[in-house]
């Protein structure tokens, strides 16, 4: 616990994230501290066809997804070059899996470009898109619902 604490400097460092404690708030500090410039990864949502864009809209979706299939599918991405990441999803053609961890070499507006811990490799990360099919009740054919996002998140520790 005193490792810890010791990244806290003042009290202002521990707001909203109990004292540190939370890899989010490490993972936050890392990333502020990164001199390059941001790039978001919105993730989107089609549903029967139609852009879903209303975070309220997106954020149940997401929800209802991760029910069904156990996986956590952010809003969004943000992303720097030098960020340290770990893949959420399993891409056998690149052979990285979920927890795989690496950096950031590059962000372009339709993919990142990551250097593995594992092996030194480096490549190049698509948005990834899924589709499922939410069931409803009374529904023969539930809507399919496609859904396209970065599979990375920040991942110091």
């Amino acid at each position: 616990r005193l490792c810890l604490l010791i990244l806290c400097v003042s009290r202002q460092d521990r707001s909203g994230c109990g004292a540190c404690l939370s890899s989010d708030c490490f993972n936050k500090r890392h990333f502020q501290a990164l001199p390059a410039r941001v790039v978001t990864y919105d993730t989107t949502v089609l549903r029967a066809g139609r852009v879903v864009s209303s975070p309220r809209s997106i954020v149940p979706l997401l929800k209802r997804v991760e029910e069904i299939t156990d996986r956590v599918i952010p809003v969004a991405v943000s992303l720097k070059q030098g960020s340290v990441v770990a893949f959420c999803a399993n891409d056998a053609a690149r052979a990285c899996f979920t927890g795989d961890r690496g950096t950031v070499c590059s962000t372009e507006p339709t993919f990142v470009t990551v250097k593995l811990y594992k092996d030194g490799s480096i490549v190049r990360v698509p948005m990834r898109t899924i589709e499922c099919a939410a069931p409803s009740r009374g529904v023969a054919n539930p809507r399919v619902t496609t859904i396209s996002y970065m599979p990375l998140r920040l991942c110091w520790r």
